[in-house]
């Protein structure tokens, strides 16, 4: 089984956030794909990322 985790970073309900729910949509129905949804709108993160031979780990 397929398993999806659409991530939306915009601080705004807008075309981002459709075109990740879209997205998972689409997943859902042609592939049978578990999908789950986050959006970080609203939510106050902390993130901390390390750069180790060009690539960024979170």
């Amino acid at each position: 089984m397929v398993k999806l985790f659409g991530i939306s970073g915009s601080p705004r309900i807008a075309a981002t956030d459709w075109i990740i729910k879209e997205a998972l949509r689409y997943a859902e129905e042609k592939w049978n794909a578990e999908t789950r949804y986050f959006s970080v709108r609203g939510k106050k993160l902390a993130i901390r990322a390390i750069i180790l031979r060009g690539l960024i780990l979170i």
